[in-house]
């Protein structure tokens, strides 16, 4: 197989919120045949159905949803790395190693930790 196009995931991922191809290329801004021929071409390239299709729009097969899945969990972790460039980009990393004696650390640290967070957040 080869790489899968993320637009193609994107579509694919439309067409099962959305539960149509209309309302699927209305939401992502294109036509209702475009996304058609795009998910017929992915489910030709993955090997196998990803909806049926019936009078009431397309619903996911038993695949497609196992599929939907991954998908979303790909979609997530893109949306961590937007807001990790986000952070950077606002100075908004790095790392804090703290060394404390058990009792400063069963009684201060907790206040002290979330005085720095709050002050440089």
């Amino acid at each position: 197989m080869h790489m899968i196009d993320p637009r193609a995931l994107e579509i694919f991922r439309a067409v099962a919120v959305h539960g149509s191809a209309t309302r699927a290329a209305d939401a992502l801004n294109m036509t209702q045949p475009n996304v058609t021929r795009l998910i017929a071409a992915f489910e030709a390239q993955c090997g196998f159905k990803l909806f049926e299709r019936g009078r009431h729009g397309m619903t996911l097969t038993a695949e497609g949803d196992v599929l939907l899945a991954s998908v979303e969990r790909s979609f997530a972790g893109l949306n961590a790395v937007g807001r990790a460039v986000a952070d950077i980009r606002q100075g908004r990393h790095g790392s804090l190693w703290t060394i404390a004696v058990p009792v400063i650390a069963e009684t201060m640290l907790g206040d002290l930790i979330g005085t720095f967070m709050r002050d440089h957040p």
